[in-house]
């Protein structure tokens, strides 16, 4: 498996199917996917799409004066799902986030179904879960990149 940056519509080829089958194609756009300093990636094996993830530049309204990114979008085809490739893709986008970003904090909303996943990455539970109309309960979560900010 490789995992490279590609381009924000070629998330949809997974984030249509996976997190927004049955709704119209648009609805797989999120805002900020074609900001500059967005972060897509997807993971590949050979030349087939496997995996993807974005990393939006969005403020965190729990955290609101750190510099902050939100993951959303994360997908992988359920032939390749708990195989590690959901974790590759949340750790490669905090090495490039943290490198070359900067930033000091990702937040998430993730499916009630995924928390695990988020746990085992070493996030932390932001809150009460909550509804989302199109997509089923959510839990926040959040990460700092740096963990000498949760020492002091």
């Amino acid at each position: 498996m490789i995992i490279k940056k590609i381009k924000a519509e070629k998330t949809f080829e997974l984030r249509h199917p996976i997190l927004r089958k049955g709704l119209p194609l648009n609805s797989c756009k999120f805002e900020n996917d074609t900001n500059s300093k967005s972060l897509h990636l997807g993971a590949f094996e050979g030349n087939k799409l496997i995996g993807v993830i974005s990393a939006l530049p969005n403020k965190c309204n729990f955290f609101h004066k750190k510099k902050a990114y939100q993951i959303r979008g994360l997908a992988v085809l359920e032939k390749y799902r708990r195989k590690g490739i959901a974790s590759a893709l949340i750790e490669k986008t905090e090495i490039i986030l943290k490198e070359k970003y900067l930033i000091d904090l990702i937040w998430l909303n993730s499916r009630i179904i995924a928390s695990e996943l988020y746990l085992k990455s070493n996030y932390i539970s932001y809150g009460e879960p909550f509804d989302i109309k199109i997509s089923g309960t959510h839990q926040r979560f959040y990460k700092f990149l740096d963990l000498k900010f949760i020492e002091k």
